[in-house]
């Protein structure tokens, strides 16, 4: 699983995966269950906060290997 975890309240979260969103979660806990593909790839959460703001995460890079 993809899992964001915020030290502030969010009314949603996407993942982004590589520059496509994954999918959107509503509910805590905040996860997102990705099948794992071969290869070089960057994540990213964007959270949404009560006030309509965007928060995001640092891009996390990984590798997954065949």
């Amino acid at each position: 699983p993809l899992r964001a975890i915020a030290s502030v309240p969010l009314t949603s979260v996407t993942f982004v995966l590589d520059g496509q969103p994954l999918g959107a979660v509503t509910e805590a806990p905040f996860e997102w269950w990705w099948v794992l593909e071969p290869g070089a790839h960057t994540l990213v959460a964007e959270g949404r906060l009560a006030n309509e703001e965007s928060v995001a995460s640092e891009a996390v890079q990984f590798v997954v290997k065949p």
